[in-house]
């Protein structure tokens, strides 16, 4: 649930920084633009966590998450192959989804950044960079944390069982992304990423 729900973020935060540095002045605002507005944002944030939510609520009505046998929380191990295909399938609609969205808005963000290298704003391009490396660190890093933990609840049904210190050490880092992420949030924001940025 958890990393369902962070995957989208980026990709979120992205599409906001887009268009707000990339809206030209006297230029009609596009369905677009006004969807990832500042008041927009919130809604949409919400509205990825209840469809991350939604998508997995089989495993919430069904009682299905809680600690496995082999002494992991996440998913019991699953009895009922509709259900492992369910996970399976809300798993990879949100991680495809989440990296598509992220991949589209950074590279868009990229080329924005090639073509305004001169502009005036220099706060603006200094914070889109900034973003950028938060946008990589908030992707790549629930990736490689998490990478262990959804492989062992996709594949208990046909996994051996691991001896348990294997398990907890497979395991442990799955919290260490949601750990990070404030204090990521709070070095970029005070301008420790590159220089000072004011907002």
């Amino acid at each position: 649930m958890t990393a369902s729900c962070r995957l989208g973020f980026p990709a979120l935060i992205a599409a906001n920084r887009f268009y707000k540095v990339s809206a030209m002045p006297g230029q009609s605002t596009t369905l677009l633009q006004k969807l990832f507005a500042e008041r927009a944002i919130i809604p949409l944030v919400i509205a990825w966590y209840c469809v991350a939510y939604l998508m997995q609520s089989p495993l919430i009505f069904t009682d299905s998450f809680g600690e496995d046998q082999a002494g992991f929380c996440g998913a019991r191990k699953f009895t009922s192959v509709l259900l492992l295909a369910s996970y399976e399938v809300s798993v990879i609609v949100v991680f495809a989804g989440g990296m598509a969205l992220t991949g589209v808005y950074y590279f868009r963000l990229a080329k924005w950044l090639r073509q305004n290298q001169s502009i005036s704003n220099q706060e603006s391009v200094s914070y889109t960079r900034s973003l950028m490396i938060v946008m990589k660190v908030e992707t790549l890093l629930p990736l490689i944390a998490e990478m262990p933990t959804a492989i062992l609840t996709a594949g208990q049904m046909v996994l051996p069982v691991l001896p348990m210190w294997l398990t907890r050490v497979l395991v442990g880092p799955y919290w260490f992304a949601s750990c990070v992420n404030p204090w990521l949030t709070i070095f970029m924001s005070s301008g420790g990423v590159e220089g000072e940025i004011n907002y």
